[in-house]
Order: C-alpha cells, then sequence, then structure tokens
C-alpha cells in the first residue's frame, strides 16, 4: 500500500532519516517503534502528506504522491491520521466526528448513519450529545479515531495514540486498534516508544534506528537494538 524509496529527511544540514526504503504491508498493523527524537513522527507526516521528504519518493497503492496538488489531494482523502494529542471542536461528540463527511458534501442520511456507526465502533454512541471538552483523555482519543475512520479511509496512521493514557483508556485504544483491520478494512501503521505494544497489536514491527528502519520479531530484539534491558 505504501513503499517509501530512498526516502530522507534533513533539518539543520543533519538527517533524521536517511535513505529508508520500505514497503508496508496492506491490511495489517505495521508498528514502528523507537525512542523520543528517533523521526517517528517525522516518518508518519512524511507518509501522511503533511511534511516533504528532503529527498526520495513515496508511493501510494503504486502512484508516486507529493509530485502535484491534485494528486496529492486525491490520495490525501484515501488517508487519515491521528496525532498524539488530537484537538477536537468545541462542539459535540457527534459533529466532531461528522465533520469530514460535511466539508464534503456527503448527504445528510450519510452523514448520520456513518456518524453513529463509527461512534458506536469506538463505544461512544451514547455519548453523541456530549460536549467534546467534558471528555476524558482516552475518550478523546476515541472521537478522534472515530472521525478518522469516517471516510473509510485506505490507511489510518496513529502517532503515539495511547501516551499520557490511564491503563482502562490504554486496553480501550488498544484493542480499538486491534480490530480496524478486520472491521473498517484500513492498513493501520502506527508510532510508539512501548514495546509491550509492539507485541500486542504489531502483524509487523518496524524497528527505527540510526536513521533508517529494520524489520524486528521479537520484543528481546527490539530491547537488542535500542541497547536495553528486560
Amino acid at each position: 500500500m505504501i513503499e517509501l524509496n530512498n526516502l530522507s529527511k534533513e533539518f539543520q544540514d543533519i538527517y533524521i532519516l536517511e535513505d529508508i526504503n520500505w514497503q508496508f504491508k496492506s491490511g495489517a498493523i505495521s508498528v514502528i517503534v523507537g525512542p523520543s527524537g528517533s523521526g517517528k513522527t517525522t516518518l508518519i507526516r512524511m507518509m501522511g502528506l503533511l511534511e516533504e521528504p528532503s529527498r526520495g519518493s513515496i508511493y501510494f497503492n503504486g502512484v508516486e504522491i507529493g509530485l502535484s496538488d491534485s494528486e496529492n489531494l486525491k490520495s490525501r482523502r484515501r488517508m487519515s491520521l491521528v496525532s498524539q494529542r488530537p484537538v477536537l471542536f468545541n462542539d459535540t461528540v457527534y459533529n466532531n466526528v461528522a465533520y469530514p463527511l460535511k466539508v464534503r458534501g456527503e448527504p445528510y442520511s450519510t452523514v448520520s448513519h456513518k456518524s453513529l456507526s463509527v461512534l458506536e465502533l469506538v463505544g461512544l454512541k451514547d455519548y453523541k450529545l456530549r460536549r467534546a471538552v467534558t471528555l476524558s483523555g482516552g475518550e478523546i482519543q476515541r472521537v478522534a479515531i472515530a472521525r478518522a475512520l469516517i471516510t473509510e479511509p485506505d490507511v489510518l496512521f496513529l502517532d503515539e495514540p495511547t501516551t499520557n493514557l490511564d491503563i482502562n483508556a490504554k486496553v480501550k485504544i488498544e484493542d480499538l486498534i486491534r480490530d480496524i483491520p478486520r472491521s473498517m478494512g484500513s492498513t493501520v501503521i502506527m508510532a510508539t516508544h512501548d514495546i509491550a505494544q509492539c507485541q500486542k497489536l504489531a502483524d509487523e514491527i518496524i524497528a527505527i534506528t540510526s536513521n533508517t528502519l529494520v524489520s524486528v520479531d521479537t520484543p528481546d530484539q527490539i530491547l537488542s537494538i535500542f541497547g536495553l534491558e528486560r
């Protein structure tokens, strides 16, 4: 679904990511693991067309992206991204989730049906009339995921989606993520620093180290790559 060819990102003459070549598996949960500052968010943002690479190319569904605004728009409409600290409108949960379809001009019946469906998927259907500002951190994250899923994206990018959540909220988010490829048919590409989360969620674990990506099979390999002890 997404292929990276010689992808690099440079900041002030320092390479954060360098000559990355990778193919992300369609219909899978690919988890990119690495410590803070390793380039996880930068990589997610480049694949999501929110940041330009210094060099190299990105292919989405076999088509190179980043070459024109029109092609970028077509590709971007097939992607969704949930950031570590999502921002919701000071409005109801329903209106926050429905917003992407409203701006696309979808019929009212479609907006209503899909909004209630994704709210049920994330376990917040009964919260549809609640004001977003009254929600807990975990509930806000679930609303953000519902808003991202309502467009039925081919790929969902998640950047540290459980950071700073309590254990109960974290488990709910993880259970939701694990079900997304089956329930929505979306490929999930997720960044985290949580090694245990990789083992729990990932079909494919990818360590980001020395400015590039490395495939790993076990948590022990991740610990070894980053020079950590169990």
